[in-house]
């Protein structure tokens, strides 16, 4: 029995003004728009026509370090530079900004229901933390102090646990009251972490050999290492039926694995920017490319493998 699955849209965009050329672009699929970032403006585009449907003014700086959509597509939280970080609400016609925490955040996570955001923040002292905050109305609920070298934020099916790596663990805390839950694998630290969204206790990391990882946070067992990429990984993640786990690199190639059956079934190359999943479950990446024709254009192309 052969089952298909529509892996991989990738839209390839290409900027004909100046004040997009060096911009990256973040996708929307939800919402079929994407956003891209200039010193002082967003500007988000329709994804098929690649025309401008909306722009808006935000203080210069603010946005340029980091910008993430929730799976939804109906928040994007952004941060800047400096101390500020920035929480919208997304329409097709309107961006609402619902509040600005004056902290830097490197990485957010949204619970399930989308009720809850969780930031890691950077302090004015150059310590780490993570604060939790209910979106509507906007209320913090709690926070708690992370070691210095904390990275790749994520969150479990259910949303009771959160995890993030430093430089020698992996921890795991609850996401009621950001408690200590257990620290994992003293000696193998991951760059990079990815919840399964849909089995509770499934844990994929990136470790420093560059090797790939899946791990049973419950058994604190790991369950297959993949060791495929010649170049250093830059992302990682599950599909939304957590069948399908993807993995991208900084030469652009991106392998889509099946670990149930420990095989790749798809690879491209000549990828860059930022994935993002779909609630269909096609991957959509964004990329400047030389050979796109110039002008507002989109290059679609769908990968199905059985």
């Amino acid at each position: 029995m052969k089952t298909f699955f529509n892996l991989l849209t990738v839209l390839i965009g290409y900027a004909g003004q100046m004040q997009y050329a060096c911009a990256q672009e973040y996708l929307n699929p939800v919402k079929n728009l994407s956003v891209t970032l200039t010193a002082d403006t967003l500007y988000f585009k329709d994804l098929d026509s690649n025309r401008l449907v909306l722009s808006t003014a935000i203080k210069k700086g603010s946005a340029s370090h980091y910008l993430k959509f929730s799976p939804s597509g109906n928040f994007m939280v952004t941060s800047g530079d400096g101390p500020l970080t920035s929480i919208y609400s997304i329409g097709r016609n309107e961006v609402k900004l619902i509040s600005s925490v004056p902290v830097q955040t490197g990485e957010s996570v949204f619970d399930g229901m989308e009720n809850t955001l969780f930031l890691l923040q950077t302090t004015s002292a150059g310590k780490k933390n993570i604060s939790s905050y209910t979106i509507n109305p906007w209320k913090k609920l709690a926070t708690a102090v992370i070691p210095s070298g904390a990275h790749g934020l994520t969150i479990n099916a259910s949303g009771r646990l959160i995890a993030f790596g430093d430089d020698t663990n992996i921890h795991t805390r609850h996401s009621s009251g950001l408690m200590n839950d257990k620290v994992f694998w003293k000696g193998q630290p991951q760059r990079l972490l990815a919840f399964n969204p849909a089995v509770e206790n499934q844990l994929a990391g990136v470790n420093t050999a560059n090797h790939i990882q899946i791990f049973d946070v419950q058994k604190d067992s790991m369950l297959m290492e993949i060791n495929k990429h010649m170049s250093e990984i830059s992302w990682i993640g599950f599909d939304p039926s957590g069948k399908l786990l993807s993995s991208l690199d900084q030469e652009g190639y991106l392998f889509t694995w099946l670990p149930s059956k420990k095989q790749c079934i798809a690879e491209l190359e000549g990828l860059g920017g930022i994935p993002i999943f779909g609630p269909d479950g096609t991957l959509n990446i964004s990329s400047k490319s030389a050979d796109v024709i110039p002008g507002f254009i989109h290059r679609k192309k769908k990968i199905l493998a059985p």
